[in-house]
């Protein structure tokens, strides 16, 4: 079974990440699981959503959640991390348009 296809760069629209982030996505061989990057580490763990989905585009949502620590602490370090989204339709042709948010748990 072959493994992922990397999404060319000029299909990936990251305008609106800061420099942290990849601008890189891949698909699965069955052209509808997508694996974007998202931050994680300390209190804070990575996930996406599909917030859109059209003929021509995808939009996902890299998300940061913080967890405030039970009377500890939180370590600082942040470190991107794979996440896999999967889509109602096969990627094909379409664009992915990432954008990243955070919020509290």
């Amino acid at each position: 079974m072959p493994g992922p296809i990397a999404v060319p760069p000029e299909r990936i629209d990251a305008n609106t990440l800061s420099d942290v982030y990849k601008r890189e996505a891949s698909v699965a061989a069955d052209g509808r699981t997508v694996q974007v990057f998202s931050l994680a580490g300390g209190c804070k763990r990575a996930s996406a959503e599909v917030e859109a989905q059209s003929a021509d585009q995808v939009l996902i949502t890299l998300v940061t959640t913080y967890y405030p620590p039970n009377g500890g602490a939180c370590t600082e370090e942040l470190s991107l991390v794979p996440v896999n989204v999967v889509l109602d339709a096969p990627l094909g042709d379409r664009r992915i348009v990432l954008e990243a948010r955070e919020r509290t748990a």
